[in-house]
Formats: structure tokens, sequence, C-alpha cells
């Protein structure tokens, strides 16, 4: 489908770099098990090596819980960071904020095994998910739109 899914260490720069030749655009989703400051180190390292290496388009997966009010959770607290360094760029970006994901439902320790969810969201308060999967064809989308714009995203 027009998608190279490569794997690597982030803190090979070269090996990132050489991953994005020839590539239109590139889409950064950290993965969870980092401490919040590499995330931002390695965010904004990523978001470079794409300018470096021409990229025509960046997408960034921040969270849904990131905003102006700080959460006192530091993985939340640390992607508003990160979007703000790319908004900066002469790169156009999108970000996108995904919800709780469904996938995390099925996890042990979710109560589904036993009929019920185990969550910290009080039973009246509406909960947003996301599918993984869905993520994947939300940012499809979004590269196969490839209209030059100036816009940022």
């Amino acid at each position: 489908m027009g998608v190279d899914v490569l794997s690597g260490s982030l803190a090979d720069t070269g090996a990132i770099s050489a991953a994005m030749k020839d590539a239109y655009g590139v889409f950064i989703a950290l993965p969870g098990n980092i401490s919040a400051e590499d995330e931002v180190r390695y965010g904004t390292e990523i978001a470079n090596i794409a300018i470096n290496s021409g990229i025509a388009h960046l997408v960034y997966s921040s969270g849904a819980s990131v905003g102006e009010k700080l959460t006192g959770v530091a993985r939340f607290d640390f992607k508003p960071r990160i979007e703000a360094y790319i908004r900066k760029l002469p790169i156009v970006s999108t970000i996108i904020r995904p919800m709780i994901f469904t996938d995390m439902l099925v996890r042990p320790g979710s109560g589904l095994d036993k009929g019920q969810l185990v969550s910290f969201v009080s039973p009246d308060q509406p909960m947003q998910l996301t599918a993984v999967e869905d993520i994947g064809r939300t940012v499809a989308t979004i590269f196969s739109d490839r209209r030059s714009s100036p816009v940022r995203r």
C-alpha cells in the first residue's frame, strides 16, 4: 500500500535518517516504555532528521490528554513540548491525539474476561476509545492527501 514499516533503535539517528531516504512522510509514534524526557528528546530528534531528509509531511502521535493545563502525568505533560516544537518547523505537519486504545481492554487486569471493566473512569463518565488499527488508517489517509499546501495541519 506504499507504506514501509521499519524497526530500529531510537538512539541510532543514522539508521533513522537512512530509513527516511526517498520517503514522502514520517509518522512519529513513540513507545510507552521510555521516560518522558527521552520522549521529548527522541521526538524532536526525529522531527529534525525529517527536516534534514526533505520529508514533505510529518505526523506526530501525541495524546488525548495533552493540552494547556498540566495533568500531573509526565507522559502527557511532556507531549505538548514536542507538539510546540513541531509546529515551529518548516514542514507540513499533522498532530493526532488518539484516545484510550480499545486494544488495551483485552489485556490482563481489564476485567473483561470476568464480564466487567476495571477502569479509572467512573461508570457515569463517557469514555472515548480508539482502535490501534484505526490510527494506521487515519495516518494513511493523511498521507494520501498530498496536496501541496503551506498550511500546517
